[in-house]
Parts: structure tokens; C-alpha cells; sequence
């Protein structure tokens, strides 16, 4: 049987976003799973996990989330570019569900446009080869030079008949 609750002393806020370092057993929760941590009363907090299932992407930016609860229900969560997001659980307001997901994906993107960023630099980075080489002196010289325009290729004579 899984934990519900945790006690945790010295803070007052309403909600915590975690990240779990470790597998977390007694929470049904595994290392690298974001869960929240969402004040009850007094010092007691709800552990609200969830478990990703299907994630599919759509042309228009739409991402629909099939998960399971740390309880074990189902539901189905679509967050969206240019709408409100929805999600299939009872919730009148904006659900844990939808927020988990929200922070899950927009770390994902950072992610990807870091690494992205990453590769274009090292791509965009010379390489130089000869030490005695600065950078200031021009590389392409003599009949090896680089031409932004057309290259004109050897005309064969025209022969009229």
C-alpha cells in the first residue's frame, strides 16, 4: 500500500514542486518522476504523482497525455498552444494533472532548445588546424577562393551546321 501524506516542517506553502532524485517506494514514485506536494492542513501534505502511458503530439502544438493517478485512475490531459488545457478528472479548477504535465513539458522544450542551441555552436565553432594561423588572416586565397556567385564552368564552342 502506497503512502498518501507526508509531514514536512518549516514551510507554509501551499504547493510544492518536486522532483524525485530517488525511487521513492512507499510513494509509488521513481527517480526523475515529478510529483507535487499539496499543503492538506497543519503540516501534512498529499503526494499527487503521476504516470505518463501515451503522449501524442499534433501538427497545430497540442499534446494529449493518457495517465494514470498515483492511485491507479485513468485520465486524459490535453495541453494546448492556443486554448485552455483540459483534463478528464472531476476537478472544477485547474487540476495537479494539468499543472505536472505543463512543467514537464516546458522543462522537455527548454531541454531540446539547449541541446539545439549546444549542436549549432559547436558547428558554428572554427576549427583551426595550423597554430600559426590567427583568425584575422583570410584562409581562402589564390584559385581556391570561395564565390557567392554562380560558378562559370568551360563553354564548349558552339557549332553551326
Amino acid at each position: 500500500m502506497t503512502k498518501k501524506t507526508v509531514t514536512l516542517e518549516f514551510t507554509n506553502v501551499k504547493r510544492l514542486k518536486c522532483t524525485a532524485k530517488v525511487d521513492m517506494p512507499a510513494y509509488g514514485i521513481i527517480a526523475g518522476q515529478r510529483f507535487h506536494l499539496v499543503h492538506l492542513h497543519g503540516n501534512e501534505y498529499a503526494v499527487k504523482a503521476i504516470t505518463v502511458t501515451n503522449r501524442n503530439n499534433y501538427k497545430n502544438g497540442d499534446v494529449r497525455f493518457e495517465i494514470v493517478n498515483n492511485d491507479g485512475t485513468p485520465y486524459v490531459t490535453t495541453l494546448r498552444r492556443n486554448a485552455p488545457h483540459s483534463c478528464s478528472c472531476p476537478s472544477s479548477k485547474k487540476c495537479y494533472h494539468i499543472l505536472i504535465l505543463a512543467d514537464t513539458e516546458n522543462a522537455r522544450l527548454a531541454r531540446i532548445r539547449a541541446e539545439k542551441m549546444a549542436r549549432q555552436a559547436i558547428v558554428v565553432a572554427p576549427i583551426i588546424d595550423n597554430p600559426s594561423m590567427s583568425a584575422n588572416t583570410s584562409t581562402l586565397t589564390g584559385s581556391n577562393e570561395f564565390h557567392l556567385l554562380k560558378p562559370t564552368l568551360p563553354q564548349r564552342p558552339t557549332v553551326h551546321a
